[in-house]
């Protein structure tokens, strides 16, 4: 009995150990629960649902140094959302999502900081990992419900172009199968799972890494300009009808509060999108300067510089389109 009590006294002496080197070295963050799941689109195949994160939620970045990042009060990436009258949303994939810099630094939070004396805006970054403009829609008619979209700017860039490309029929079809998204219930194991993912740092680490081996993840296309051509966008023909289509939809549901943004680091394409930008009397602006190593981490997203400079870049063409 007394070498029993001896060993569950070692155990729990070393479990608290590598908890407080899980916290206070690693820096490595306990579950914060809370995530609702939505169907949104039962035609979306692999991207008919969509997660909610509770506010200032905690999560680990890998490709953003091996560090410990949150949401913002609204469980979404950025800076605080505050109680300005009129909301910009703005759309796009990983680029914007900026899930690798603080949620302060992102390019939507220095947007947000450009536009803070005004005290008019409220900024909505509603970026998602391997989102195209096509899924991005429905994102926005989900969230719409929430924040009253006054001005909305589409972000693109060759890793969402890449998707989108791969993706769907040639033929969009905007139209939803039902009114209200349907809130899928947390199943009761995930619910217990979670119980001391919430207590533990190092429980929360260990499911983790367990998970990580199950869960698929985004391969970033390089956004360098041979394989912009050759892999992102094959088959230019139906590349531009099908984004001609997302373009017309957005356009006429938003008109002139609408405006196009490209990061594309290549001209031709981006000359292309100007042209149908123009051809729907839509405002189109583009960058291809953003992409440059200087501004993108190792794996390709952008670093501090790239967010600070594209952030820059939205702030002036909104400015001046407003």
């Amino acid at each position: 009995m007394k070498h029993l009590m001896i060993l569950i006294c070692a155990l729990i002496a070393a479990f608290l150990l590598v908890e407080m080197i899980t916290v206070f070295i690693i820096g490595y963050p306990n579950l914060v629960p809370g995530k609702r799941k939505y169907i949104i689109h039962k035609s979306l195949d692999a991207y008919n649902h969509l997660g909610w994160q509770p506010p200032y939620y905690k999560f680990w970045n890998v490709e953003g140094g091996n560090k410990c990042y949150h949401l913002n009060n609204f469980g979404l990436p950025g800076s605080d959302i505050g109680k300005n009258p009129q909301n910009i949303i703005i759309l796009g994939s990983s680029f914007i999502e900026g899930m690798q810099v603080p949620n302060t630094k992102m390019a939507t939070a220095v947007f947000a900081e450009l536009l803070a004396p005004m005290h008019k805006y409220n900024i909505i970054n509603l970026g998602a990992s391997g989102h195209d403009p096509y899924i991005s829609w429905f994102r926005l008619n989900f969230f719409k419900r929430w924040f009253r979209p006054d001005y909305v700017i589409l972000v693109i860039d060759p890793t969402s172009m890449a998707y989108f490309n791969r993706r769907w029929d040639n033929n969009l079809n905007f139209s939803s199968p039902f009114i209200e998204p349907e809130l899928i219930p947390e199943a009761q194991w995930k619910k217990l799972l979670n119980l001391p993912r919430a207590y533990s740092a190092f429980i929360n680490l260990a499911i983790n890494l367990l998970m990580s081996n199950e869960a698929p993840t985004e391969n970033i296309p390089s956004t360098d300009k041979t394989s912009a051509k050759q892999s992102s966008f094959e088959d230019t023909d139906i590349f531009y009808h099908k984004i001609d289509q997302c373009i017309t939809q957005y356009n006429q549901a938003y008109m002139d509060k609408f405006m196009v943004v490209s990061m594309i680091d290549e001209k031709k394409i981006n000359d292309n999108l100007d042209m149908l930008c123009h051809n729907r009397h839509c405002y189109f602006a583009s960058d291809d300067s953003i992409l440059v190593d200087a501004n993108k981490i190792k794996n390709g997203h952008l670093n501090l510089r790239g967010n600070r400079l594209f952030g820059i870049f939205m702030y002036n063409q909104f400015k001046s389109r407003y």
